[in-house]
């Protein structure tokens, strides 16, 4: 067991805000998958897009029962974006078109960052004093790789030629570039 450093030290508000933009996070892959899943495109795509929509709906839910309940606390004012890119990527997923496209920078990108984020979390959490965040840490870090593996294979199906290909290659290229830092959704990720 590694002794926890003044550097990894976090407060009971600073760890309630990561856990609200968890919460955030999670609630918007919900929502933006759940809308995939009942639109036009590929049925493939559009099944897996609702079995990982209620995925992180339910990671939303843990996420938001972490969230301190206390006098003075306001629990909504927490669940807000964390500071970085995350905000401008999913606006960049909401604009494309294509929903293998889309797929694609979710799992190229978004999902990689994410669960960079929470790995990085997991690894600086207190085992006594953040067991409970730990615990929704290994789960989410659990499902985020099971849709990497489940998305691939997806995306492997519906990649057929040169145009897609060069899109997938163009679209996850600028949703790269609309992240701050070099890894995860936080820009000052602490093991940045």
């Amino acid at each position: 067991m590694n002794p926890v450093s003044l550097r990894s030290f976090r407060t009971i508000g600073e760890l309630a805000e990561r856990c609200g933009n968890y919460c955030w996070a999670e609630s918007q892959l919900f929502t933006r998958t759940g809308t995939w899943a009942g639109g036009d495109g590929d049925a493939g795509v559009r099944l897996f897009c609702s079995t990982v929509s209620r995925q992180h709906g339910l990671l939303a839910a843990q996420w938001r029962d972490r969230l301190p309940v206390r006098a003075g606390v306001d629990r909504a004012a927490l669940m807000v974006p964390p500071p970085g890119g995350l905000v401008g990527s999913f606006e960049l997923l909401d604009a494309e078109p294509d929903l293998v496209v889309r797929l694609a920078g979710l799992l190229g990108v978004l999902l990689p960052r994410l669960l960079d984020s929470y790995r990085d979390d997991l690894a600086r959490a207190a085992p006594v004093r953040e067991a409970a965040v730990a615990a929704v840490l290994r789960q989410a870090l659990t499902v985020g790789a099971a849709e990497e593996a489940g998305g691939r294979r997806v995306l492997d199906r519906c990649q057929k030629g040169v145009q897609r290909g060069e899109r997938v290659t163009e679209f996850v290229s600028s949703l790269q570039e609309s992240f701050s830092g070099p890894r995860g959704i936080f820009p000052d990720d602490w093991a940045s």
